[in-house]
């Protein structure tokens, strides 16, 4: 069954609402008739909208869990906006089983006794539960014990209690009535208890339950009216003509000939004559013929040419992601003519025949890498500069993509490509706000041409041997978010390696680290960062944000709260072979939690050192706690006694810190905010040893981690600078980000190889992508540097 339903997760655009029915029954050909009844049932529209909703289920559950054995997907134009599931608070499913636990209650004989009986009772129960989850269950029951006794205060807070565990669960109509009974006095009170604001959510939703978004089935129309941008931006992602927001921003204003899209309407003939040039040109691709396994099994025709005169004979010419081809006439024979990473070059020429010196004929010449290789000459006529941009935009963007091994940038150029060809095709109409200016509308979708004229995929040797993939983890996003925290996990039989992403808007999105699609998107905080990500055990991942939030690593549920950090958590560390986890937040507190019970192992730990809310970043080493500020780092006993208090400082002027690490031989090495320097800091006198300059255009350094004796370091601008732990000389420098470094997160080989080691860097929101780079000592052969890089 869920074989069945699994591509109808694909087929849906969770921002409108809508299934793609005909492109599902399309690639569902055989069974077309089967669900073309399955469609019409109202247990399918159920079906439709829990998933839709993100409902957590039994479906979802096995649906995931079966994911690794169905055949993989890759980030093809159908698939490419797809996001499988999608998690907030108010869909938690705690998966684990266990043993039940039984709580008797006495017999009524008072009422208001047994209430006042009872309550002490869970109490005391609660005090000596050393289960979680019974003490969740347990504090629910006093809540409800409290609301018949009108405690409402004492209901209230244990309602707020319960909801760190486990959202779901709360009585919404319960509640309800529980506000309503608050005073004005206590609900002033209430507003200044932490976690208020779910309490609030589970109010307020309760009175939506009975509106139903419209689910939407039926064929996307182009309306008989001029569009707006938000309708233009609206038909064109349900098209899947394109699912990146500054694409779409960039074809608005190409067909609009206007650079203003908030004011500018685009006219309903020429985007209908767009649409329909768009749509023409799929279905000419789909009626190319071509026996099996001549192409790739991912490999995507894009245009195919009518009847013209080429080296190879009369034929047609054919544009896929990987390559051009040529069919002969007739007899429909296949023969490639290049790879696109093969050519050289495309060069717009004419042709002179002998018997008419009057008559030039336009041609398109496609030079091909290789010794003695002749150009290839097809015959375009006034098709000629129409091909030329087609081709070189699919090709730039192939030799881009492989160049800065960013796989999802292919599928971006397939989608330019095709849009770029609709444009031109829509252009030749008169009536289109285009006709007069098509070349112009199409230079402007010429992404990856304009990126290979600029050079930027010619990365430096040393880059180019380290990078070992690229993923733009915001792609389809109207607006691209940093990446504020990085985590690796591996697989095992059931599940692949993920690599999980956190952003500065509280979303986590967890991607297949084979196929690179995205697995999950987990919503823990819709209000704040997601600060920190730290695998906990092989089940459990701890992500850091105005609370702790438990996820399962193998459902990728959200499992539990824990609300004992007052502010941002920033760091979580695990302890003492697993058995304990530190965490830390802004505001100086600092927990040490048992990880089986989930509760604090002691009492929390105040540094007051910290305030205005600056404890950014937190190490342990040799049981000591390292805890780093903006402008100081603290090193402390497990217990938070302070032992030293470090300040940098140049010339009287206090250095500013963001970040930090700890070294295998105890050096603290210490990144300046603003300015491109290193000190290195001795840890048992706390004396500033050493300082490097990396750069005199350096304008800060926002990460630092240290892998196999080396320290990597992350700048604003994007540079990640590698230096030797043991003679502190730069090692290597990397290119790999448009915005800043902001973590970094080291991992080993997918085989548990310890000989192979990988860094994974994420960027600020101007670049939104991820890299992952070998650093393994032997593939990144050592710089020879003079001293003039340390002081």
């Amino acid at each position: 069954m869920v074989n069945l339903f699994r591509d109808v997760v694909y087929k849906l655009r969770f921002e409108q609402f809508h299934f793609d029915k005909e492109k599902f029954l399309e690639e569902h050909a055989t069974d077309r008739k089967f669900y073309q009844k399955v469609f019409l049932t109202d247990m399918f529209k159920v079906f439709l909208e829990e998933r839709l909703n993100g409902t957590t289920d039994y479906w979802s559950d096995l649906e995931m869990k079966t994911r690794g054995f169905s055949q993989s997907r890759s980030m093809t134009p159908s698939s490419y906006r797809s996001k499988p599931r999608r998690y907030t608070l108010s869909q938690i499913v705690p998966l684990d089983k266990k043993d039940t636990t039984v709580f008797c209650l006495k017999e009524i004989t008072d009422l208001k006794i047994h209430i006042k009986n009872t309550k002490m009772q869970i109490t005391n129960a609660m005090e000596h539960a050393d289960d979680y989850d019974d003490r969740t269950s347990l504090q629910y029951l006093r809540a409800l014990y409290n609301f018949a006794d009108n405690d409402n205060m004492a209901a209230m807070q244990d309602f707020i209690n319960v909801s760190t565990a486990n959202v779901r669960i709360l009585p919404a109509k319960v509640l309800s009535d529980l506000y309503s009974r608050l005073t004005e006095e206590e609900k002033t009170k209430f507003t200044n208890i932490t976690g208020h604001e779910v309490i609030l959510d589970c109010i307020e939703n309760k009175g939506g339950e009975g509106e139903r978004q419209r689910i939407r089935m039926d064929p996307i129309e182009v309306p008989d009216t001029d569009l707006n941008y938000h309708k233009f931006d609206e038909i064109i992602s349900l098209k899947q003509m394109s699912n990146d927001y500054r694409t779409i921003k960039n074809l608005f204003e190409a067909l609009t000939q206007e650079t203003n899209s908030s004011t500018t309407e685009i006219k309903q003939m020429t985007f209908q004559i767009f649409v329909c040039c768009w749509e023409d040109n799929q279905i000419q691709c789909k009626k190319v013929k071509l026996e099996e396994n001549t192409l790739s099994e991912e490999e995507t025709i894009l245009k195919i040419s009518t009847l013209i005169k080429t080296d190879y004979g009369l034929g047609r010419i054919g544009l896929t992601d990987k390559r051009l081809f040529f069919l002969s006439d007739v007899s429909n024979n296949y023969r490639e003519i290049v790879k696109l990473r093969e050519i050289k070059d495309l060069e717009q020429s004419e042709h002179s025949s002998l018997f008419s010196i009057f008559s030039r004929v336009q041609t398109l010449k496609i030079h091909r890498l290789g010794k003695g290789t002749s150009p290839f000459t097809a015959y375009l006529k006034e098709e000629r500069n129409w091909w030329y941009m087609v081709i070189r935009e699919m090709w730039a963007g192939k030799v881009v993509a492989e160049a800065m091994k960013d796989v999802m940038m292919v599928q971006h150029a397939i989608q330019n490509t095709l849009l770029i060809d609709a444009i031109i095709a829509s252009g030749q109409e008169e009536c289109t706000t285009h006709y007069n200016n098509t070349e112009a509308a199409a230079e402007k979708m010429s992404y990856f041409y304009n990126l290979y004229k600029e050079g930027k995929h010619l990365l430096p040797q040393d880059t180019q041997n380290a990078l070992q993939r690229k993923i733009d983890v915001n792609v389809g996003e109207r607006e691209s978010r940093t990446v504020s925290s990085l985590l690796y996990t591996g697989g095992d039989e059931q599940i692949s390696p993920r690599l999980w992403c956190g952003f500065n808007d509280g979303r986590i999105k967890v991607f297949n680290a084979v196929t690179w699609t995205l697995e999950s998107e987990i919503i823990v905080d819709h209000k704040s960062n997601v600060a920190c990500l730290t695998a906990v055990d092989d089940n459990h991942v701890w992500a850091g944000s105005h609370g702790i939030f438990i996820l399962d690593a193998h459902s990728l549920t959200l499992t539990k709260t824990l609300r004992e950090n007052s502010d941002l958590v920033t760091d979580i560390i695990v302890y003492d072979d697993k058995r304990f986890v530190y965490t830390a937040s802004l505001d100086g507190t600092i927990v040490k939690w048992n990880t089986q019970k989930l509760s604090r192992a002691k009492e929390k730990i105040k540094l007051k050192n910290f305030v205005n809310n600056s404890l950014r970043s937190m190490k342990i080493y040799q049981d000591r706690l390292i805890c780093g500020s903006w402008n100081i780092i603290i090193i402390c006993d497990l217990e938070g006694t302070v032992l030293k208090t470090v300040e940098i400082k140049e010339k009287d002027t206090v250095i500013e810190i963001d970040s930090f690490t700890v070294a295998r031989n105890g050096e603290v090495w210490v990144g300046a905010r603003r300015g491109g320097k290193i000190y290195i800091v001795d840890y048992s006198t706390g004396e500033v040893k050493h300082s490097i300059s990396i750069s005199s255009n350096c304008r800060g350094i926002n990460s630092m981690k240290e892998v196999d004796g080396r320290i990597w370091t992350g700048t604003k601008e994007g540079m990640i600078y590698i230096y030797s732990v043991n003679n502190r000389r730069l090692w290597k420098q990397l290119v790999g980000h448009d915005d800043a470094v902001r973590v970094l997160c080291d991992i080993r080989d997918r085989q548990g190889n310890v000989n192979n080691t990988y860094m994974i860097s994420g960027g600020g929101s101007k670049d939104g992508r991820v890299c992952i780079w070998n650093a393994t000592a032997d593939s990144l052969p050592d710089l020879s540097l003079s001293d003039e890089h340390s002081q």
